[in-house]
């Protein structure tokens, strides 16, 4: 079974869970993306031909859990204040356009995280 999810789910998952369990500050986590993913090409991705079932999970509808909206909302806020303190100004942009891609999406009621938010 190959479970598959759109990149800015898999990125707010990862954020939110890395700054709920690992303390990490999600503008790391944001600026460490591009990282994750060429390991995912190299690694999960190529895995995805054995699987018996694949399952898409991109609607296309840009869906949104509002646990993890809200959380990853503040996330957000959080890393953009960090990268303006940084002055980086290309992971300024990277959180500009995430905010932006999370305002425009449908927030659908779900049931509780399965941990503990910071």
């Amino acid at each position: 079974l190959f479970i598959d999810a759109p990149g800015n789910i898999r990125l707010a998952r990862r954020a939110v869970r890395d700054w709920a369990t690992r303390g990490k500050f999600p503008v790391d986590t944001i600026a460490q993306w591009s990282t994750v993913r060429r390991g995912e090409d190299l690694y999960i991705y190529p895995t995805m031909k054995y699987a018996d079932v694949v399952i898409n999970t991109d609607t296309g509808e840009g869906f949104f859990s509002s646990n993890l909206y809200s959380v990853f909302n503040a996330a957000l806020q959080q890393a953009l204040q960090d990268a303006e303190t940084l002055e980086d100004t290309e992971l300024i942009q990277k959180i500009r356009n995430l905010i932006e891609y999370y305002r425009i999406s449908n927030v659908i009621e779900e049931p509780e995280l399965p941990f503990p938010l910071p």
